[in-house]
């Protein structure tokens, strides 16, 4: 490629340059020029013009500059014109994608369908040839099934009839040159009429018009009937459809009904399992339909009304007032008196024998008939506080925490479920009195009833003044009963100790209505601040719980019940609880550090295992790394690791925290050396070494748990009469509590904690079978419970230990199967093949020397299939931007002609308004 020289001269100076040489412009054209015809030079410029547009404007010329310069290689698309081919592209794209665009919404536009018309390789003459033929071959198809030829008719009958029947006169015969009236009747005028009757006689007008009308007639009633004909014969065809159609596809159905039969099968499961769901559904309380769903602040307002209430009753039974329910009935239930009038008043027709009001010498005669004061229906004399309301406040404070707790979620579904059986105190309570006083009522009208109507109106009054001390004598009833009521209504007691005197003297039942009714009154959705006041309660439930596992007289009733509320206040105050569990396990880790430091005696107690479980309850166990469940793992598996047994009491203590593990990774299936070595040390304490071999217990023994001097093992020769029984808990951390070291522990004990231990190792081999390493595991446990099998005791231990060595015998035979042992290679290694390479003399980068044709042929068209793939992008985008500059167009000129018409419609209203003001001004001036 020759460099161009750069040359001072500019772009303008170059094109005068061009015009001036072209003959364009310059020096003013002779006058022989000026004779020419002005067209013809306005035409010539024109082409001048053109040609120079056509000339290759170095502006518009792109050059791509290769890295090095090779002689004699020619590549393509070093020089190119974007300009010229920009502007081609547009002008195909007007020709092609925008006339589509402008049709898109069109239905109606004409296409050729004509033969050859699309076809550029046919010439007009072949076109006009084919298309003659193809119209020849149509007409002629339409005759391939008419056997006769067509014959030329005249009024029905044909033109050949009447050859060679008239007579031909010659020229000659015609006397006086004039054709005779035969001829012209039967040449000239048609003829054709031979047929008919000539009877001589002419017809009247009337008479053709009646032949013509019963003609029309019978031609009528020809058609009507032939379409009665076709009625019957397809309304026989519907009839007979059916009968048709079953014979047609009764081969069919018989196909298909083993083909149904199975279908049918598998969806009478699912359709049993839908129907279930249905009635479900069904059976589930249904809200009224006029009754809008209430807010949460609404139900919580509502629930602590309806305690309030509640109290202001109790309290007003308590001073022997009657209630407002109470105050009801008398209004309801009061006999007539003589000023009463009809207002407010109706009458109970539903008693027999009713009369109205009679008085007989200033005495009520009828004293059983009594009127009602007309109700007002309101839902709020159905409401009662029930269980649902207390429930749905509690599960609205727990769903906020349900996404960070989405895996305990049915431990908590458990817990509620648990908890719904001692959620009916409150409704008894209210209802309850509400039901004595209608009792009293009625049984003071039974007896009103009794009464004689002839009784002297003294007899009446001292039956008056019975009834007033009967209703007085249960009012005192009523008012000792509500004293000895559980309130309603109660304060967050300050203190814990505080708390101890509100629950002092009242069964578990009634703690925990309380516990229920202060977090009813105190709902955070009622007032912001009742969130840091039910903080503080929580605190205190949590020191009650720490108070009641130390106690001397544990029941673990109170401890179940106190640890469900616990769950629930931990959901609603997660981040409270988060703070306490952590300074709570600190404490742990420091007391068994300082422990294990000096005696090794009580480590751990029946509080830390509580609250060790508890953790377990309300947070994920399954996670790989939790801030509260890790170093909860970490403590239990230090103590069953580092821990000092003194007793039996520290194996049950172990063997509560095993279990407790075992519970926490039923998930995530995590392999626990610690457990698993603290169930293998407590049967080896506990079996007598005559019944262990020293291979058995050499292979076992391990010296992470220290044992003392003290011995454990079982005392005699027989324990076939000890029966295995689940181990009394109550009964030892009351002990524990009570700091008593003289219980002795007998061998019923020991065959317990035997039994345990046996259990919870199949548990965990059943937990540890997916996890590839249970042979390693249990490989010296099957040869301890085969000297566990030779001691002499009870059945039912003997019966455990057989189950659990057949499983752990099949766990380990199915994961034998599982693995495959290393072997040797069967064949010998085929070596890799040394090939000399080869060498093109002639070598090039743009060739490809692939001596495999297909593999050749195939990349070759890969590239292709790439390189068209990358242009039909660029044309895609390119299109594009086309369709969307049109749109912009259209845009802009619908915006312009939308400007203009409002433009017009504003100067017209000003017109308009201008000439009302001239009107109004002219107006004003004649009043003037």
């Amino acid at each position: 490629m020759v460099n161009q020289k750069k040359s001072n001269v500019s772009a303008l100076k170059r094109l005068k340059t061009r015009l001036k040489n072209s003959g364009i412009i310059g020096q003013n054209v002779s006058s022989k020029k000026k004779s020419f015809d002005k067209k013809e030079l306005r035409k010539k410029t024109k082409e001048k013009l053109n040609n120079l547009k056509n000339e290759a404007n170095p502006f518009e010329i792109k050059f791509t500059k290769q890295k090095h310069d090779i002689m004699g290689r020619k590549i393509k698309g070093i020089q190119g014109k974007p300009g010229q081919a920009r502007s081609k592209a547009e002008q195909t794209r007007k020709k092609t994608l925008l006339v589509e665009y402008e049709k898109r919404n069109k239905n109606n536009s004409f296409v050729d369908r004509r033969f050859g018309e699309n076809d550029p390789t046919l010439s007009l003459e072949d076109k006009m040839m084919e298309r003659f033929i193809r119209e020849k071959q149509k007409k002629s198809n339409h005759g391939d099934f008419n056997l006769e030829d067509e014959q030329l008719t005249h009024l029905g009958q044909a033109l050949g009839d009447h050859l060679g029947d008239e007579i031909v006169h010659s020229d000659d015969e015609s006397e006086n040159g004039q054709i005779d009236q035969l001829t012209v009747h039967q040449d000239h005028f048609g003829g054709f009429n031979e047929d008919e009757e000539n009877t001589g006689e002419k017809k009247s007008k009337a008479e053709i018009m009646k032949e013509v009308i019963a003609k029309s007639k019978f031609y009528k009633y020809e058609r009507q009937k032939e379409k009665e004909e076709n009625e019957e014969i397809k309304n026989e065809v519907d009839a007979e459809i059916d009968d048709i159609r079953k014979l047609i596809n009764q081969s069919l159905m018989e196909k298909k009904e083993n083909e149904t039969e199975k279908i049918e099968i598998k969806k009478s499961e699912t359709d049993n399992q839908y129907n279930n769901f249905l009635k479900s559904i069904a059976n589930d309380r249904r809200a009224r339909p006029t009754d809008r769903l209430k807010s949460e602040e609404e139900l919580a307002i509502e629930a602590k009304e309806k305690l309030e209430r509640a109290e202001r009753d109790r309290q007003r039974r308590m001073q022997g007032i009657d209630s407002d329910e109470e105050e009801d009935i008398d209004s309801k239930n009061r006999p007539a008196q003589a000023d009463d009038l009809d207002d407010g008043l109706e009458y109970n027709y539903d008693e027999e024998e009713t009369m109205p009001l009679t008085y007989k010498d200033g005495v009520l005669i009828n004293q059983n008939l009594s009127f009602s004061k007309k109700r007002k229906l309101k839902d709020d004399d159905d409401e009662e506080i029930s269980d649902e309301d207390v429930d749905e406040i509690d599960d609205e404070n727990d769903d906020e925490n349900d996404d960070e707790n989405d895996d305990e979620n049915d431990d908590e579904n458990e817990n509620d479920d648990e908890d719904e059986d001692n959620n009916d105190i409150l409704d008894e309570e209210i209802t309850n009195e509400n039901i004595d006083n209608e009792e009293d009522y009625e049984e003071i009208n039974e007896n009103n009833e009794e009464l004689n109507i002839k009784k002297t109106k003294k007899e009446y009054t001292e039956q008056d003044e019975n009834i007033k001390k009967e209703i007085e004598k249960r009012r005192k009833e009523r008012s000792e009963h509500a004293k000895n009521e559980l309130g309603y209504v109660f304060s967050i007691p300050e203190t814990h100790t505080k708390f101890l005197e509100l629950i002092k003297d009242k069964n578990i039942d009634d703690q925990m209505t309380i516990i229920k009714r202060i977090r009813i009154l105190y709902n955070d959705k009622i007032h912001p601040q009742n969130k840091d006041k039910l903080t503080y309660f929580f605190g205190i439930i949590l020191s009650h719980l720490n108070y009641i596992t130390l106690k001397t007289e544990i029941s673990f009733n109170e401890i179940n019940r106190y640890t469900r509320c616990i769950i629930s206040f931990a959901f609603q105050f997660i981040e409270y609880f988060n703070d306490y569990a952590k300074n709570k396990l600190i404490q742990i880790e420091k007391k068994i550090k300082r422990k294990l430091s000096v005696n090794g005696k009580d480590i751990i107690n029946l509080n830390d295992l509580v609250f060790l479980q508890l953790l377990t309850v309300i947070y994920s166990t399954s996670d790989y790394s939790h801030p509260i469940i890790t170093p909860a793992l970490l403590i239990m598996e230090n103590y069953l690791s580092q821990a000092i047994i003194n007793s039996e009491k520290d194996i049950i203590k172990g063997l509560y925290l095993c279990n407790i593990m075992f519970m926490t990774q039923k998930r995530s299936k995590r392999y626990i050396p610690e457990a698993m070595n603290f169930l293998l040390k407590t049967i080896l304490m506990i079996t007598p070494d005559s019944y262990v071999s020293k291979i058995t217990k050499s292979n076992l023994l391990n010296s992470n748990i220290i044992i003392n001097n003290r011995t454990f093992n079982l005392t005699g020769n027989n324990w076939k009469k000890i029966e295995l029984e689940p181990i009394k808990l109550s009964q030892i951390f009351s002990n524990d509590n009570t700091k008593n070291e003289s219980v002795k522990y007998n061998n019923e004990l020991k065959i317990s904690i035997l039994g345990l231990c046996i259990e919870l190792l199949d548990k965990y081999s059943n937990l540890y079978l997916d996890i590839g390493c249970i042979k390693e595991i249990f490989s010296g446990v099957e040869s301890l419970i085969s000297d566990l099998e030779k001691m002499p005791v009870s059945n039912k231990l003997k019966e455990l230990m057989k189950n659990f060595k057949s499983n752990l015998n099949s766990y380990i035979q199915g994961e034998n199967v599982k693995r495959k042992s290393l072997q040797w290679q069967k064949r010998k290694p085929i070596p890799i093949k040394s090939i000399v390479p080869v060498f093109e003399e002639n070598y090039s980068v743009d060739k490809h020397y692939d001596k495999n044709r297909e593999r050749a042929e195939h990349n070759k068209l890969k590239a292709q299939v790439q390189k068209e793939k990358k242009g039909a992008l660029r044309e895609l985008r390119k299109d594009n931007m086309f369709l969307a500059r049109k749109r912009l167009q259209e845009i802009k000129e619908k915006d312009k002609e939308y400007k203009e018409k409002i433009k017009g419609i504003y100067g017209l209203l000003g017109n308009e308004q201008g000439e009302q003001n001239r009107l109004d001004r002219e107006r004003k001036r004649r009043k003037h």
